[in-house]
C-alpha cells in the first residue's frame, strides 16, 4: 500500500508554516514569465489564485466551464466569511478560529491546514477589502462583524446583499485585471475531462470545448484544481447550474486521494419548496446559527469510542414471522412496496449510517435461533450481506432450555429429542459466551456492547449520541425509551425499584401505576423501552457469570404424545423457562434512560395489521424519506 503524504511541514502546529515560509525556495521573478500555470475553476478559489498568480508573474490559463467566471457556485452563497481580528475585544484569536472550525468539522479535518486557513484569515479580509468588497461597516468606518454559526465570538464578516456574491465579484475584478494585463489567459465555456500525468506530476489537462465540441490538449509546469466538489442535484439550489463534480472524479482515476468525500452537497438555505423531492430540504446550519450551538458532539470522545473500535452491537434475530403469515425468519420479511426491501435488510442500513459517519466498521453478532439459523446465515450471503463488510457479521445460535409439564415432567418432541424453547432475551450473552463470541469481544477490545431486536426498522444502532451520554453520565448501561402513546400502551416502562434502575413490563403493570401523575400532573411512568440496550462489557459479564433470575413463563408447547403423535396444543400446557434482559438492568447499578422521538426511531413490526403493524411501519418509514 502506498503511504500518503500530506506535504505538510514539520514541527509545532503554530509554528508549521511560517517556518516553511521562513525556508521555502523562491522563483526568480525572470523565471516567472517563462512558467505556465493551469488554473481549473474560477469560483472564490479559482479566480482569486489565478488573478493572484498572474499579479506574481507566472502565465495563467484559466479554464471555466459557465460562460462567465461570474457564474461561479459562490455567487449565490450567503453567510459571510470569518476572520480572527478580534475587533469587538471577546477573545477571540487564531488559536480559537483553528479550534471552532475543527470542532464545526466534526474532528474531521486535517488541523495544519486548518490552523494554515485560520492564520491567514484577517490577511484574507484585508484582501477583499482592498479588492472593493462592500462590508458593513460600524459609524466610525470599522468593519462590522457578529456572532454567526454558533460561535461565542463576532468574527463574522458580511457584505452587503449576498456576501458569496460581493466576494466572488471582488475576486472577478481582480481577474479581468489580470486578464487585461495578459498574465491570465480566460478559456470559457471548458470542460475538464482528464488530468494529464508526467512522472508523477500534473503538467496539463484535456478539455472539451462546449462551444465547438472540439476536444483540445492544454500544457503547463503545474495544474490547479479548483472547481469545488459538488454537482447540482437539486434545481433550486445555491449550486451552480453546470457544476457536476466530474473534475474531482478524474483526478481520483489518477490517483489523489479522497477524504470524507460528499457525493451531493445539500444546500438549498431557505429556498421555497420544488416538488415532491425538495419539500423539506433547509441547510442545517442555517437553523442553527442564531441559537448559540453548533452541531457536533457534546464531546470528541463520544465519536472517539465508535472510531476506536470500542462498540459492537447484537442483533436479537431468533424470532419467525409466523403472525405476519410468513414460515421464514422475521427479518427475511420484505416491507417493501414498489421494490423488495427486507427488515434485514432496513435493520443493516441503519447501522450502515453510523458506519460510514464513522469511517469504520462495527462488529455485528447476530443472535439466530434453532429454527432459523440456516435460512439467516443463507439469506444474508444471498443478499451479499447487504453491503456490509462480512468479516465483521457473527453468527450465533440462542441456547435452548428444557420445557416442562405442570406437574414438572420434562416434553419430548421426538422419540430422540427433547421439547426446549429459547432461553430468553436475557440469554443473548450467555449465548454469546457458550458459544466463543465473546473471545472476539475480548480481542478486539471491545467495551461496549448494543443490543436491540429485529422487528424495530426505524432504530438508530450504535447511534452516538446514545453512546456518547452514557458514556458522559458515565452509567454502565444506557436505555431508549419513547414516551408512550397512552396509558395502556403494550411497552415495559423505566423506573426505580429499591433505588435501582428497573422495568416493569406492560402485563405486571397495575392501573394505580399506570395512572400515577407527577408533580406536574404528567403521568409519572410515561417512557417505554424499546429493547436497545447499551452495556458496558465488562460489568455485564461480571452480573452474568452470576446466576441471572429464571422466569417461569406458561406456554404453549408442542409435543409428542404417548402414541407417538405431533401435537400442537390451542392452550398453555407447561412451563418454559427464561432469563430477562429487565433483569440485567437491575442489577447494574447505573442506567441512563435515553429518550428519542417516537416517529424517528419507533416503528416496531409485530402484527400484520393494526398497532405496530407492516402497514404503520411503512407510514412510519415514509415519513422519515425511506422509499418503499
Amino acid at each position: 500500500m502506498s503511504t500518503i503524504d500530506s506535504k505538510i511541514p514539520e514541527g509545532p502546529l503554530a509554528e508549521k508554516w511560517t517556518n516553511y515560509k521562513a525556508h521555502q525556495k523562491l522563483v526568480n521573478p525572470a523565471n516567472k514569465r517563462r512558467l505556465d500555470i493551469i488554473v481549473v475553476g474560477t469560483g472564490l478559489a479559482g479566480g482569486s489564485a489565478a488573478a493572484t498568480l498572474g499579479e506574481l508573474g507566472f502565465n495563467v490559463l484559466n479554464f471555466c466551464i459557465q460562460d462567465s467566471p461570474r457564474r461561479a457556485h459562490s455567487i449565490a452563497a450567503q453567510g459571510g466569511i470569518n476572520a480572527a481580528k478580534n475587533y469587538q475585544n471577546d477573545g477571540d484569536s487564531v488559536y480559537r478560529l483553528f479550534y471552532d472550525t475543527i470542532k464545526g468539522g466534526d474532528y474531521r479535518a486535517r488541523e495544519a491546514n486548518v490552523y494554515r486557513l485560520a492564520e491567514v484569515s484577517n490577511n484574507i479580509i484585508d484582501q477583499c477589502v482592498a479588492q472593493g468588497v462592500p462590508f458593513a461597516r460600524e459609524y466610525g468606518g470599522q468593519l462590522a462583524n457578529r456572532s454567526f454559526g454558533g460561535a461565542q465570538v463576532s468574527r463574522t464578516f458580511y457584505a452587503k446583499g449576498q456576501t458569496g456574491q460581493q466576494l466572488l465579484l471582488g475576486a472577478y475584478a481582480s481577474l479581468n485585471r489580470q486578464v487585461k494585463k495578459g498574465t491570465v489567459k480566460q478559456f470559457t465555456r471548458y470542460e475538464m475531462l482528464d488530468l494529464v500525468i508526467i512522472d508523477g506530476r500534473a503538467r496539463g489537462i484535456i478539455a472539451r470545448n462546449l462551444v465547438t465540441g472540439e476536444i483540445e490538449r492544454f500544457a503547463a509546469h503545474a495544474v490547479v484544481i479548483a472547481t469545488g466538489g459538488y454537482g447540482n442535484v437539486y434545481f433550486l439550489s445555491t449550486n451552480a447550474m453546470a457544476s457536476n463534480g466530474s473534475v474531482a472524479v478524474q483526478c481520483y482515476h489518477k490517483g489523489a486521494y479522497f477524504a470524507n468525500p460528499a457525493y451531493a452537497q445539500i444546500h438549498p438555505t431557505c429556498i421555497p419548496a420544488h416538488g415532491e423531492f425538495q419539500s423539506k430540504l433547509t441547510l442545517m446550519s442555517e437553523s442553527l446559527r442564531n441559537d448559540g450551538r453548533i452541531w457536533v458532539p457534546k464531546k470528541k470522545e463520544d465519536a472517539e469510542a465508535i472510531r476506536a473500535g470500542k462498540v459492537s452491537a447484537v442483533l436479537l434475530a431468533g424470532g419467525m414471522g409466523t403472525r405476519l403469515g410468513s414460515d421464514n425468519p422475521k427479518g427475511m420479511y420484505d416491507i417493501g412496496i414498489t421494490k423488495p426491501v427486507y427488515i434485514f435488510q432496513r435493520i443493516i442500513r441503519n447501522l450502515l449510517d453510523v458506519v460510514d459517519e464513522a469511517g469504520v466498521w462495527i462488529h455485528l453478532f447476530i443472535m439466530t435461533s434453532d429454527k432459523n439459523h440456516e435460512a439467516t446465515t443463507s439469506f444474508f450471503k444471498e443478499q451479499n450481506y447487504f453491503t456490509y463488510n462480512p468479516d465483521y457479521i457473527h453468527f450465533f445460535k440462542q441456547d435452548m432450555a428444557p420445557a416442562a409439564t405442570y406437574e414438572g415432567k420434562v416434553y419430548m418432541e421426538a422419540k430422540d429429542k427433547i421439547a426446549t424453547s429459547p432461553n430468553g432475551n436475557g440469554g443473548w450473552f450467555s449465548s454469546m459466551q457458550n458459544a466463543g463470541i465473546v473471545d472476539i469481544i475480548h480481542k478486539e477490545n471491545i467495551e461496549w456492547i448494543n443490543v436491540f431486536a429485529v422487528d424495530n426498522v426505524l432504530q438508530r444502532i450504535a447511534d452516538p449520541c446514545f453512546i456518547g451520554a452514557t458514556i458522559d453520565q458515565k452509567c454502565t448501561v444506557g436505555a431508549k425509551v419513547v414516551r408512550k402513546a397512552d396509558p395502556d400502551e403494550k411497552v415495559g416502562v423505566m423506573c426505580l425499584e429499591d433505588g435501582r434502575p428497573s422495568i416493569v413490563e406492560y402485563y405486571e403493570q397495575t392501573e394505580e401505576l399506570r395512572n400515577t401523575k407527577d408533580e406536574n400532573g404528567d403521568p409519572a411512568y410515561n417512557f417505554g423501552v424499546i429493547l436497545n440496550y447499551l452495556f458496558h462489557e465488562p460489568e455485564l459479564e461480571e452480573i452474568c457469570n452470576n446466576e441471572l433470575p429464571l422466569h417461569i413463563v406458561e406456554k404453549k408447547i408442542p409435543y409428542m404424545n404417548e402414541n407417538g403423535e405431533f401435537i400442537k396444543p390451542e392452550s398453555p400446557n407447561g412451563y418454559k423457562f427464561e432469563t430477562l434482559i429487565l433483569d440485567m438492568i437491575h442489577m447494574l447499578d447505573t442506567c441512563l434512560p435515553f429518550e428519542v422521538e417516537r416517529n424517528k426511531e419507533f416503528a416496531p413490526i409485530k402484527n400484520k395489521t393494526g398497532v405496530d403493524s407492516i402497514e404503520s411501519a411503512r407510514k412510519l418509514l415514509k415519513e422519515n424519506g425511506i422509499e418503499l
